[in-house]
């Protein structure tokens, strides 16, 4: 029996949430209601059996010394039940919240790591969490690919019509041949408008140290919107798929395809998760020439 947790909101079955809280008694909402409250919690936490959903649940939390954790099991296994349960507990702290760490194993393996900077703006309390690699073939292609890591400070740590920003990130797949980083938070805008904040960076570390984007990834993007709209109808994210700008990054096998739609009120991204074997005949792994060849 292979047991797997994990505490983020890809490639999660939103309708199975829905119809088994439904199941259950419990107060049940439309799929989407479902993503937004998990993904808005102090921490969400899935476990699977073999790749099956069976248990769920997530916590809210003042951090500081207050907190709640929801629960459902799908699964009369009362040593499931425990483990969820002290799963949501301890990661009910903010330590948890921070990155998802690398370990020394994996980091003699392929030959380079991820450390975590800090930029803070204290008149304007913003605080960013950021990687920066370190231990990577070639100085050259290290510092072009940190230029690339930093851009989220660019974006709203130096850009004077943001304020109260908060961003942290999470590695979704560092291997020998693509490296993803996914960044996360909230924001003012102008002082007033507060917005949601998804950015992604993703890095060839097996040729050119390119970044990988929607535009550069994709080769057939009229074929791919189709599955992408697709398979967000059927995964219960969307009644409809209407999309202008998409993003994209990388978690062990899937790519995550996402994007804000087309709606002055929206403030959820979407994401849509399919298997890299589904697109194949969609994609392209050539980013490029190294930088200065």
């Amino acid at each position: 029996m292979d047991i797997d947790v994990k505490f983020d909101c890809s490639g999660v079955d939103w309708k199975l949430v829905a119809s088994t809280l439904k199941e259950v008694g419990m107060g049940h909402h439309e799929p989407k209601l479902h993503r937004k409250a998990f993904e808005n919690s102090f921490v969400s936490v899935f476990i699977y059996q073999d790749n099956r959903l069976i248990g769920f649940g997530r916590a809210i939390s003042d951090s500081a010394y207050q907190a709640a954790v929801y629960l459902v099991i799908m699964m009369k296994t009362k040593k499931l039940l425990i483990a969820l349960l002290s799963l949501g507990l301890a990661a009910c702290t903010q330590e948890h919240k921070a990155v998802t760490p690398v370990t020394n194993e994996k980091t003699e393996t392929l030959g380079y790591e991820l450390v975590t900077k800090k930029f803070v703006d204290p008149e304007k309390n913003i605080t960013i969490q950021y990687p920066e690699m370190k231990g990577y073939r070639g100085e050259v292609l290290q510092d072009y690919m940190n230029q690339s890591l930093a851009k989220i400070l660019e974006l709203y740590g130096q850009n004077e019509n943001y304020s109260d920003v908060t961003i942290t990130y999470e590695i979704t797949r560092m291997d020998k041949d693509v490296c993803s980083v996914v960044f996360r938070g909230k924001g003012l805008f102008s002082g007033s408008k507060e917005f949601s904040i998804l950015k992604s960076m993703n890095l060839d570390t097996g040729k050119s140290s390119n970044e990988i984007n929607y535009g550069n990834f994709v080769a057939n993007d009229a074929e791919l919107r189709k599955l992408i709209g697709k398979k967000a109808v059927e995964q219960g994210l969307v009644e409809f798929f209407e999309a202008e700008g998409i993003n994209l990054y990388f978690k062990d096998d899937t790519a995550v395809f996402y994007y804000m739609p087309l709606d002055d009120m929206a403030d959820t991204f979407i994401e849509v998760p399919i298997s890299l074997d589904v697109i194949e005949g969609y994609i392209n792994w050539d980013f490029g020439d190294m930088p200065g060849s």
